[in-house]
């Protein structure tokens, strides 16, 4: 979840592997999406030179568009509203779908809300933390032909921490595994504190049947 960590990952692959390491690809989630994204951006529609927003940023688009709705600030507060677009995102829900499933005139103009921002982020040229994976997932969703020349060069994949993932993380690694089926987790279900943000335990209960 950390650069830092992905760093003392490289760190000691490069003490036991020497030049062979430079062929292993290591990263955070995040960082391996951009890479993949950043090649395939003109599929997908983004601009090669995609800019990732912060939280700030984010917080500025919404705020305008709350306001821009009439909707009470006090109500439609950009913390409530960010953390509810992403869930929605890692759960690779997309806002026509939440639209469709807003069971309340609240979920509804939350709904509403998430497509007008990731229409702002189109605009501008950008994506978001969460649209890292997300946009990265849909490329096997939605271009088919490049998400399997990914999965066909990725022969093996390993994932440590695996129990605080979410379930676009894990439709990538099935994604990225689903030519080869060489899939290494390492997890403890006991040590998930993630759920806060998404993770879902039931990728590591139901490992062996999702990897048979």
């Amino acid at each position: 979840f950390t650069n830092r960590a992905a760093r003392e990952m490289r760190a000691r692959i490069e003490s036991e592997l020497g030049a062979a390491a430079a062929g292993v690809w290591i990263g955070t989630f995040h960082a391996t999406a951009m890479r993949i994204l950043r090649r395939e951006a003109g599929p997908l529609g983004l601009p090669p030179g995609f800019t990732i927003y912060d939280r700030d940023d984010q917080e500025s688009i919404l705020r305008e568009l709350i306001r821009e709705a009439g909707l009470p600030d006090t109500v439609y507060r950009t913390g409530v509203v960010l953390a509810r677009i992403s869930d929605a995102k890692n759960a690779l829900v997309r806002p026509a779908e939440a639209e469709r499933a807003a069971m309340g005139d609240f979920d509804r103009h939350v709904a509403a809300l998430y497509g007008k921002y990731q229409s702002a982020l189109r605009r501008a040229g950008a994506l978001d933390f969460d649209d890292l994976i997300a946009e990265t997932v849909r490329l096997w969703l939605d271009q088919p032909d490049a998400g399997a020349r990914w999965s066909r060069r990725f022969q093996h994949v390993l994932v440590d921490e695996y129990q605080d993932t979410n379930h676009a993380q894990f439709r990538l690694v099935q994604y990225l595994g689903s030519v080869h089926h060489n899939v290494f987790v390492v997890g403890d279900d006991d040590q998930s504190i993630y759920g806060w943000r998404g993770a879902d335990l039931a990728n590591v209960l139901d490992f062996e049947r999702t990897f048979p």
